[in-house]
């Protein structure tokens, strides 16, 4: 049965569309310290702007260590930690959590380490600043960074400097955790040369799969600024290539393109990655190589500049005895005989250590 009325001479007014919260954002230090018996007011905000309600919901996960009140106060009444949620109270689409540290003592920040040591850039480019903050179990890891050279280059939230023109840019860093302690350093701004041709040889174009390096280029003129140039991969998943440094990484077998740019200057270079080629250099990084079954005791890429770069192997050493350190190449490779019938490895080692065993 349905049941229903309706007149003829009345109009009513349509229901508003409804709303609700989509994100919330949390503007603090995620974990944040607090000092037990303290609190912090947690500074947020919500999205979309013509929500119809706006209201957040605030639960702890642990009252006995942290407690928060409707307003996102958090109250610090333990040593331990607590996660406090926040959440839309419709829909409960929206929600953003942050975990709470209560300390028993604030350790203050004594000094910031800046790296890396001289650093340059150039005009347009961007250079990563990381600060290291001593002691290493400092209560609070927040820092500031600000440039005093506005016109020179300026910096992130991050630490991200971007040259604006060619001087000497001084970029601060500063500990927030009320200790006063800063660090400014001075960052010189290269001006760029720009580039009028790139020169890739066709053997440089074949790669290897899993094979991490950069293009072997030649650029016009000779002092032009390669270093700015910009790098781009037309597919990913064969090649990817590093936008500032050029440094690729070959992920499949197939062929693609990589595009180098600068300013209004472009040229792009088809490669391919070829069966049965290897190629294994170390000079930026190692992504192939691991060790077997716990055998050897260090694996890791020693060397100061990328010539110098090598992968290094110690063994294991236990009461003056030196055992076995295996390692393995990772993945698979498709030999190809006729394009490459021959594998060649170089070794260095010390002259107690003779035995080498290379098993395919």
């Amino acid at each position: 049965m349905i049941l229903g009325a309706c007149t003829d001479d009345k109009t009513y007014e349509s229901l508003g569309e409804a709303s609700i919260l989509t994100t919330i954002k949390l503007n603090v230090t995620n974990p944040l310290p607090l000092l037990v018996g303290t609190d912090s007011l947690v500074s947020y905000s919500v999205a979309p702007d013509h929500a119809t309600t706006k209201e957040v919901i605030w639960v702890s996960d642990n009252t006995e260590v942290a407690t928060v009140d409707s307003d996102g106060r958090i109250s610090a009444h333990k040593v331990g930690e607590a996660n406090v949620l926040a959440r839309s109270k419709v829909g409960y689409v929206a929600t953003a959590s942050l975990k709470v540290q209560v300390v028993a003592e604030i350790i203050k920040v004594k000094e910031l380490i800046v790296t890396p040591k001289n650093p340059e850039t150039f005009e347009t480019s961007t250079l990563q600043l990381n600060a290291a903050i001593v002691p290493e179990n400092a209560t609070y890891w927040t820092v500031k960074w600000t440039s005093e050279t506005p016109a020179i280059a300026s910096v992130s939230e991050t630490g991200m400097v971007t040259g604006l023109k060619s001087g000497i840019a001084r970029i601060k860093v500063a500990a927030l955790d009320g200790s006063g302690v800063t660090k400014t350093i001075e960052v010189k701004v290269n001006e760029v040369i720009p580039v009028t041709d790139v020169v890739v040889e066709d053997a440089d174009r074949v790669l290897a799969l899993s094979e991490v390096s950069k293009l072997n280029i030649k650029v016009q003129p000779e002092n032009a600024t390669s270093s700015a140039l910009h790098w781009y991969s037309a597919n990913q998943n064969v090649v990817s290539i590093d936008e500032y440094t050029g440094v690729y990484t070959v992920k499949a077998y197939g062929t693609t393109t990589l595009t180098a740019k600068l300013g209004t200057f472009e040229k792009s270079f088809e490669v391919t990655v070829a069966e049965g080629k290897i190629n294994d250099t170390f000079m930026y990084g190692n992504n192939n190589w691991d060790i077997w079954s716990g055998n050897a005791s260090k694996l890791e890429v020693t060397g100061d500049t990328e010539a110098e770069k090598r992968l290094t192997v110690s063994p294991v050493f236990v009461g003056g005895v030196n055992y076995k350190g295996l390692i393995y190449r990772k993945g698979e490779t498709t030999f190809a005989p006729d394009a490459y019938p021959i594998i060649a490895t170089r070794f260095k080692y010390k002259a107690s250590r003779r035995k080498v065993l290379i098993t395919w």
